[in-house]
């Protein structure tokens, strides 16, 4: 079968969740599938299975149109970076006239608030299905008349498992944690509007804290100075291997 997947970021370094998404989920699509991936935004990507396609953020783009219709897909799924805010969901009637034979669906991974507006606006701009990780999220959606299913995401299981003693004193040593301190880990964006500050306050006697950054979004360097003068212990590059932490 012949599947579009487009999302605004699918590019190098993978260290954001809804990039992590979309590229793991065209990995696995393309092994029963014919998947054609578009990185709207974004520079470097993983050329094995993202193709890069510079269009503006409405999606209105001769050279997109063209892509779709050439590739002829029976499904476009559209995993937008910013969530099911307004502007994803008018996005989405864009691609709706590049492909009205196909479905189009959208994978909302986040909340997001809606004005007044946007809610009369809704109903004219659905697509076919939207797919969701929470039923509160499901129930917001089902009162736009959006047809709405409930798909959590899955874990790599390969990566991500139980590990021995003997490897968590190891892994301990190499991040310079003390074995016999509480460790806490804090992974994501690195701004005061996350509140990682408080770190700070629970940093001390027995409790280590570990936060490790994206490099996806811009990072408060004096926030981060902050939290190591305080003793947190801060990881702001590339981690290949973040099932270690």
């Amino acid at each position: 079968m012949n599947i579009c997947v487009i999302s605004e970021e699918m590019n190098v370094p993978f260290d954001e969740g809804i990039k992590n998404f979309a590229y793991n989920l065209v990995k696995q699509l393309s092994k029963d599938n014919s998947v054609l991936a578009l990185s709207i935004l974004g520079d470097k990507t993983n050329g094995r299975y993202i193709e890069r396609l510079k269009v503006n953020k409405t999606f209105l783009s001769y050279s997109l149109f063209k892509r779709i219709r050439h590739f002829d897909p029976v499904v476009v799924l559209y995993i937008p970076s910013p969530s099911a805010t307004i502007f994803s969901f008018m996005r989405t009637k864009v691609l709706r006239l590049y492909t009205r034979k196909t479905k189009v669906v959208m994978v909302a991974l986040q909340p997001r608030e809606y004005s007044f507006l946007s809610r009369k606006l809704m109903p004219l701009l659905i697509p076919d299905l939207i797919l969701v990780q929470s039923a509160s999220l499901l129930k917001q959606l089902s009162t736009f008349g959006c047809c709405v299913e409930l798909i959590p995401s899955a874990v790599d299981l390969e990566r991500f498992h139980p590990i021995t003693k003997e490897r968590k004193l190891g892994l301990r040593s190499k991040y310079g944690i003390d074995a016999d301190k509480f460790a806490t880990l804090h992974v994501g964006h690195m701004n005061r509007n996350r509140n990682i500050q408080i770190l700070k306050k629970l940093q001390g006697d027995n409790n280590q804290m570990l936060v490790v950054g994206s490099t996806a979004t811009e990072q408060d360097k004096d926030l981060l100075d902050e939290l190591r003068i305080a003793g947190v212990k801060v990881i702001t590059g590339y981690l290949e291997n973040i099932e270690e932490i």
